[in-house]
């Protein structure tokens, strides 16, 4: 199986698996849009985590919070979620082609090479998930569920959080629906897509969110998360996981790192006497 024939014949099964998921919510305000999240081998398997958008939370976020309107409405989550693909031990039709995708992404080059595959194997949860969300958005969302009529889907990496964000967004939506939205004041010009409040074309900075295995013990831990809220100013959150199988994770949402900070980060982590091991998903967060 190809590339595009496992993008061509994954892309109905979970489209109707979509629709079917959306008919069973119960939402007070009809959707604004709806993102799929996608995930590298990082994630334990090939799934989609899906986050919807209010009307309701639209307007609220862009009552409140001015420059940041547009990056919290389409980059951050919704209060409507729920996930398709690979994720659970139950059978759906997609599952099959989300499990191959898996196959198709933890291959080296060589066996893609073997198996024939172009380099797009690498990133097949990506294109399976702007092809969908293409493909949704040319469905009449009426028949399915309560939506606005300047509805989108998009899709969005949950992985390397804050990449190619409005690349994704392009890929996934016919032009003329993004003009719909530029229009009515919901996106800005060009790739300025979160550029909506306060009449200005100033982008909001940019925001990371890197999860990372902590290897020592919880005290350690709980003195290195002190210590990078002391001394990391571009640090704007960091947390602490203690998963079920004794791991720890900390999470840390900034701005870009200048060099002295991501030393600053590693020299706290030996001040703490705990070692900072490999990324992680944070599976609780962003599914």
């Amino acid at each position: 199986m190809s590339v595009d024939q496992l993008i061509s014949e994954s892309v109905p099964a979970l489209a109707d698996e979509v629709c079917a998921a959306a008919m069973r919510l119960r939402i007070s305000s009809p959707m604004f849009r709806l993102k799929f999240w996608y995930y590298d081998t990082h994630a334990p398997c090939c799934y989609f985590l899906a986050h919807g958008l209010t009307v309701a939370e639209r307007d609220d976020i862009l009552r409140h919070d001015g420059i940041n309107a547009g990056y919290i409405i389409w980059e951050q989550t919704g209060s409507i979620e729920f996930d398709i693909g690979d994720l659970s031990e139950r059978e759906t039709p997609s599952k099959p082609f989300m499990v191959k995708a898996y196959e198709f992404m933890s291959m080296d080059r060589n066996a893609r090479k073997a198996a024939g595959l172009t380099d797009d194997a690498l990133i097949i949860s990506r294109l399976i998930a702007q092809r969908l969300s293409w493909h949704l958005n040319q469905l009449n969302w009426q028949n399915v569920c309560s939506v606005t009529d300047d509805f989108i889907v998009y899709a969005q990496n949950g992985t390397d959080y804050g990449c190619d964000c409005f690349e994704d967004l392009a890929a996934s939506v016919p032009g003329q629906k993004l003009e719909l939205l530029r229009q009515r004041g919901f996106m800005g010009q060009g790739d300025q897509y979160s550029s909506i409040a306060a009449g200005t074309e100033k982008r909001p900075p940019q925001v990371w969110v890197n999860s990372y295995q902590l290897h020592g013990d919880a005290t350690n831990a709980k003195d290195y998360l002190n210590l990078v809220r002391a001394n990391c100013p571009s640090v704007a959150n960091v947390e602490l996981l203690s998963r079920a199988d004794g791991t720890i994770v900390v999470t840390l949402t900034h701005k870009q790192l200048d060099d002295d900070e991501s030393d600053m980060l590693d020299r706290l982590a030996t001040e703490a006497h705990i070692e900072i091991g490999r990324r992680v998903p944070r599976t609780d967060i962003w599914g």
